[in-house]
């Protein structure tokens, strides 16, 4: 009887697909197919780089674009409504040149001016109101190190200075006033707001009357201060809540994955990563941690991991704690190991914060369950809560921080909202199984869990089905995967019944965006080199033509 197979090349690009039929040791091929997936190259190129993609993101772009402009639209009509109210509205001062505008901002904060020059002041900053970050990255480009660089070197140069005054010194002095790039100029929005409350503060005196309200008075809320400020300018419409696009429990049913900065996943993770940790001799001998190394491993990786190391346990770090030294000849099966970056980071935050005796904050036992005061309520309030001003807030009436500490924590601490496959429910069950040295799949089995899903039946179909829309996290995996489910049944109604597959994967398919991100810095890296050579080729040694083989 002969014997089907089924060859597939999946790549990113494209699928391949082969149908041999072998009998009595002779191989035909009875079929071959190729599908080529439609590419985007600005879309594969991030998906190559290990960036987040989406086949939406253009559209995406455009319409936030829009958003934006109405939003700003829609809060100048407000303005402009509440300044005609007060008399501190002229048209005839919108067309003020760029050195007109930032001048009338330079004499705000020191000199009296006319309540309609005001009025035009207040237009001007409406229209760009800087940077604020909402503590979880919102952009790519805003968490790259050069925009965060570029960010305080802007700030640092405007020392005492407000922006309007920075700006328009620079505006006089330059010989021509079109070369300085205004809108390149990007500020954190708590200068702007400093520059607004100095520019109030400085006109009240002249306007007492209409200039109501102010930066030290304890009641703003029906004042003009509170309505221009923080109901117009700088009002930030508050984030619309994602928890329902989080993802439920691989095991609980109706429980959300937790966050992976929850102390819980950190420490269910640090567990599950020394359980697993093993080493070989010189001998070819296998070796596992005893409970005792695995305790101190512990306490290295959840108390003692620093920032310089990336939080992280390195090779030498990790025999030195084991016992060994750096050079005995041991081949660990981890290069490194992940530590509690969360401890680590809240701990280094009030230690700058000067707060004494700061370890009564940093308790934390999930045999317990108490969340109060410890480092699970610090976590969740730095976590969860939106801005700074809300965490400084609760910082100060939970903990009794002063002013200016609950500032340096909420300053020094943040969050990104990546997600686990597992729920709180779930890890607080493996952990005691965990911490008695079983294995992941061991803990499973003492709980009940279905981790590979051998305990359940898997009903088998005569054809593939589809992967819905959305249901996994890389589109790019998802269109190929469809891809490969259509050439599959296509073949199973011309073939007839397959007997064996084989499958090769692309290793950019295969690679997760981490390794695939690493890849990609590294030869980043190389070009650059491999550049600074070529020109110190032609530069210093008078080669006219640079090839690979004289780099």
């Amino acid at each position: 009887m002969g014997k089907t197979i089924l060859g597939l090349d999946i790549g990113v690009s494209s699928v391949g697909l082969s149908i041999i039929l072998e009998n009595e040791g002779q191989k035909e091929i009875k079929d071959m197919a190729v599908r080529i997936v439609p590419e985007d190259p600005n879309f594969h190129g991030k998906f190559y780089s290990g960036n987040t993609a989406s086949k939406n993101l253009e559209r995406t772009t455009d319409r936030g674009i829009r958003r934006s402009n109405q939003r700003f639209k829609k809060r100048r009509d407000q303005l402009k409504e509440v300044l005609k109210v007060h008399n501190m509205l002229n048209d005839s001062l919108i067309n003020l040149t760029a050195i007109e505008l930032y001048g009338l901002r330079a004499k705000a904060v020191q000199e009296r001016l006319s309540l309609e020059e005001l009025g035009r002041v207040f237009i001007h900053l409406n229209q760009r109101r800087g940077f604020l970050s909402n503590r979880k990255s919102a952009s790519e480009e805003e968490n790259t190190t050069e925009y965060k660089k570029r960010l305080a070197q802007l700030q640092e140069e405007l020392g005492s200075e407000t922006i309007g005054q920075h700006l328009y010194n620079e505006l006089k002095n330059a010989i021509s006033p079109i070369e300085i790039v205004l809108r390149e100029r990007t500020y954190l929005r708590a200068s702007y707001m400093e520059e607004f409350d100095r520019i109030w503060e400085c006109q009240k005196k002249f306007y007492p009357a209409v200039f109501t309200g102010g930066v030290h008075e304890d009641n703003n809320k029906s004042t003009l201060y509170n309505t221009i400020r923080n109901r117009i300018i700088f009002y930030q419409r508050p984030l619309k809540s994602q928890k329902g696009l989080v993802s439920n429990c691989t095991f609980e049913r109706y429980h959300k994955a937790i966050n992976k900065s929850s102390p819980y996943f950190e420490l269910y993770r640090i567990w599950q990563r020394i359980n697993d940790l093993a080493w070989k001799l010189p001998s070819g001998e296998s070796q596992l941690p005893t409970q005792e190394q695995k305790n101190r491993l512990f306490e290295k990786l959840f108390y003692e991991v620093e920032a310089k190391s990336n939080f992280k346990l390195t090779v030498s770090a990790i025999k030195k704690t084991l016992g060994f030294s750096s050079r005995e000849n041991i081949y660990l099966n981890f290069t490194e190991l992940d530590g509690s970056k969360t401890y680590s980071t809240i701990k280094n935050a009030l230690e700058k914060a000067e707060i004494i005796d700061f370890n009564r904050f940093l308790f934390f036992n999930h045999q317990v369950h108490d969340e109060k005061g410890g480092l699970l309520e610090l976590w969740h309030i730095l976590y969860s809560l939106p801005a700074d001003a809300d965490i400084i807030n609760t910082l100060i009436k939970r903990f009794g921080f002063t002013q200016e500490q609950a500032n340096i924590v909420a300053k020094e601490v943040g969050f990104n909202a990546d997600y686990s496959s597992l729920s709180t429910k779930a890890i607080k069950k493996l952990l005691p199984h965990l911490e008695n040295g079983l294995a992941y799949n061991e803990a499973c089995d003492m709980v009940g869990y279905d981790h590979s899903g051998y305990k359940t039946k898997i009903e088998v179909h005569q054809k593939l089905a589809p992967i819905k829309q959305n249901s996994l996290r890389n589109p790019v995996v998802e269109q190929v995967l469809n891809q490969v489910v259509n050439m599959v049944n296509l073949a199973i109604e011309k073939h007839g019944k397959i007997d064996e597959i084989r499958v090769e994967l692309a290793r950019e398919l295969r690679n997760n965006a981490k390794t695939r991100k690493k890849i990609t810095y590294q030869n980043s890296k190389n070009k650059k080199s491999n550049d600074e050579i070529r020109a110190r080729l032609q530069n210093e040694y008078n080669f006219k033509i640079v090839n690979g083989r004289d780099i």
